[in-house]
C-alpha cells in the first residue's frame, strides 16, 4: 500500500508498506519518473538523500547519505559483529585495512562483481525497514554476504567467482541474524 505520495514535477516518491506471507510490515521508498505521460518506476537520485556522511569505526570506513545517519549506530554494530564472526569462521586476520562500506541508493550501482576492499549495499530506504524503524534482514543478510565475500578474497584473491557467490550465501544463510523487530525473518 501507498503510505505517502510527494510529487515533485517530473518525479514522484512513495512511501510504501509491504506485508509479507505472515501479516508483517515492511517499509520502503519507490521512485517514479514521469515518462511519456506514463509513471514509472525510476532509480533514485542520490542527492535527494542529502550530503554524504561517513563514519569510522575498527574495521570500516562507513558512507551513508544524510537521511540514513539514523541507521548508523546498528550498521556500525551489524558491520562489526558480523566481521568478528566471519573472522572467526574463515580465519582471517582481525587487523587488516579497513574495508570500505557504502551504501547505495541505486539497485543498478550495486554490483554483482565484488571489487576488493569495498562493499556496496542499498540503503534500507530501499531494501525495507521493519516496523521498528530498523533496517530489515534482508539488509543485514546482503551485509554479511559480501562481508564474507570480501574477507575471502583477502585471504585467497584467486578465487573463483562460483566459490565466492557459495560462499557469500553460505554466510547469508547461516551467519545472518533476524533483525529484532523484523518478524519477516531470514530467508534461507
Amino acid at each position: 500500500t501507498v503510505d505517502k505520495l510527494t510529487l515533485d514535477g517530473q518525479v514522484a516518491v512513495a512511501e510504501v508498506t509491504e506485508t509479507g506471507t505472515d501479516g508483517t510490515a515492511l517499509h520502503k521508498l519507490a521512485f517514479y519518473r514521469l515518462t511519456d505521460g506514463q509513471w514509472r518506476l525510476a532509480p533514485p537520485q542520490p542527492d535527494s538523500f542529502g550530503p554524504t556522511i561517513s563514519k569510522e569505526s575498527p574495521h570500516f570506513r562507513i558512507t551513508v547519505r544524510e537521511r540514513d545517519k539514523r541507521f548508523l549506530p546498528d550498521l556500525v554494530n551489524m558491520a562489526e559483529g558480523g566481521y568478528v564472526t566471519l573472522c572467526g569462521e574463515l580465519r582471517c586476520t582481525l587487523d587488516a585495512q579497513p574495508l570500505i562500506l557504502h551504501l547505495a541508493y541505486d539497485f543498478a550501482a550495486v554490483g554483482t562483481d565484488p571489487v576488493p576492499g569495498r562493499l556496496s549495499i542499498p540503503s534500507p530506504w530501499l531494501t525495507g525497514r521493519s516496523a521498528a524503524g530498523l533496517p530489515a534482514s534482508a539488509f543485514q543478510q546482503e551485509l554479511i554476504r559480501q562481508l564474507a565475500v570480501q574477507l575471502a578474497l583477502d585471504k585467497a584473491p584467486s578465487t573463483s567467482a562460483p566459490v565466492l557467490e557459495a560462499i557469500g550465501d553460505w554466510a547469508a544463510a547461516e551467519l545472518a541474524g533476524d533483525v529484532p523487530g523484523d518478524e519477516l525473518g531470514r530467508v534461507t
